[in-house]
């Protein structure tokens, strides 16, 4: 960006010093190099699917996987978080077969939803879900706490 600005002030400069003859094509030059400049902005950036753009890198978590519908945070629960470089994600229980928590297992997708938390798609019908969170089916993740809250 830094580069554009610098070429836009010397377009400036030059439209000053030839006159209005060519100050439209150094219009358009200005415009060419803006478009030009936020391309590589945007290639740049992380996709949403990118790990990355959800402040994570790719690896092995533990998360506590937050039970909405109980007030008790007793009934909450460790669970091993699993995160792809392409923002795939795998979740399941820690918990050995037969203890008081259920085996989970979850294959999804990370996503920026509308109401801007951060969801675990597991099917693309999440991503334009109306509600998120809570008891809606709809995982919400939290990179910052380490939490998924759910039901």
């Amino acid at each position: 960006m830094k580069e554009f600005i610098f070429a836009a002030m010397v377009l400036l400069l030059a439209t000053a010093a030839c006159g209005e003859a060519n100050s439209n094509q150094i219009q358009a030059d200005i415009s060419q190099a803006d478009q030009s400049a936020r391309a590589v902005e945007a290639a740049d950036a992380p996709t949403n699917r990118q790990a990355a753009a959800f402040g994570m890198v790719p690896g092995e978590y533990t998360f506590t996987y937050m039970q909405s519908e109980y007030v008790d945070r007793a009934m909450d629960f460790q669970v091993k978080v699993v995160l792809s470089a392409d923002g795939s994600i795998q979740i399941y229980s820690e918990h050995p077969s037969g203890s008081k928590h259920p085996d989970i297992e979850f294959e999804g997708e990370l996503f920026h939803h509308a109401s801007g938390e951060i969801i675990v798609a597991l099917e693309e019908a999440d991503k334009a879900a109306a509600e998120v969170g809570g008891c809606t089916g709809v995982m919400v993740f939290d990179p910052q706490a380490k939490i998924i809250r759910s039901c």
